[in-house]
């Protein structure tokens, strides 16, 4: 919670996350940790909250850097989900739907839109504005073009499109502040952990797992009526979207590769 007076509390609870490390070959592997997360109470309310790592984001399964990494490829490297999400490292690999909802949540939440974050996080746009005020230098990135076969709605392009903005403002925001990136992190986990030292509480904090965002629906047969869009709260769910072609569930005899493990992939 912003402003809120937190204190330490002597107790220790485990927490399970994916993180990427390098193993004896120099290869990318992601594997899964137990971490110790200490707890602190907040003097206001008198609630208790976990003190996550700056790389761990709530709710998640992954670390931020094997978030990042996928979404980067998918968006930028133009991979098809299941390309990205399977054969990008060994070890704990997420299901094709899961790195689609971490672009929709991700990309949500650059475009401001109320559904892609959480309430006590801040905006996307105060987050650049803390950068630019510090380096002068930094400018809007250019708008990157995404590849036609990465998605079938305008409103998929436009996440995607703000998703590969943020990672190009990362990068220069990483270039201009001289920081070293190590390899197995990203640009972004570099500018997320400069964003609090600006003071910003729980930057880029996204949600995924929205009702009104599921992996879409298989092509329709022709003269099928299109389905209508979820609705949420009474209105039109600003983030319906359609998997593109070639990430179509027809595309492999099986959607889940058997490294997956079965307990969720949130």
């Amino acid at each position: 919670m912003p402003g809120a007076s937190l204190y330490l509390l002597g107790t220790r609870v485990e927490r399970p996350v994916v993180v990427l490390i390098c193993d004896d070959v120099a290869e990318l592997v992601a594997t899964r940790k137990i971490l110790r997360i200490a707890l602190a109470r907040c003097r206001s309310c008198q609630g208790r909250f976990r003190v996550l790592p700056s790389d761990v984001q709530p709710y998640k399964r992954y670390g931020l850097v094997v978030i990042l990494s996928l979404s980067r490829v998918h968006t930028i490297d133009n991979k098809t989900l299941r390309d990205t999400a399977w054969k990008q490292f060994t070890g704990q690999t997420p299901a094709h739907s899961t790195l689609h909802a971490w672009t929709e949540g991700l990309g949500s939440f650059v475009l401001g839109r109320p559904a892609g974050t959480h309430q006590d996080a801040h905006s996307y746009s105060a987050i650049m504005a803390a950068a630019k005020s510090r380096w002068s230098q930094l400018t809007d990135p250019a708008q990157p073009a995404i590849h036609p076969r990465r998605f079938r709605s305008e409103a998929r392009r436009e996440r995607l499109t703000a998703l590969a903005s943020a990672l190009a403002f990362a990068s220069a925001v990483v270039a201009v502040a001289k920081i070293h990136v190590p390899e197995t992190s990203t640009s972004l986990c570099a500018f997320r952990q400069l964003a609090i030292t600006f003071g910003i509480p729980s930057p880029f904090s996204f949600r995924t797992g929205l009702s009104c965002t599921p992996i879409e629906q298989r092509g329709r047969r022709d003269g099928e009526a299109p389905r209508s869009p979820t609705k949420t709260g009474g209105l039109s769910c600003p983030t319906r979207t359609r998997s593109p072609p070639g990430d179509s569930n027809r595309s492999l005899p099986s959607s889940t590769p058997p490294s997956i493990a079965r307990d969720g992939d949130a």
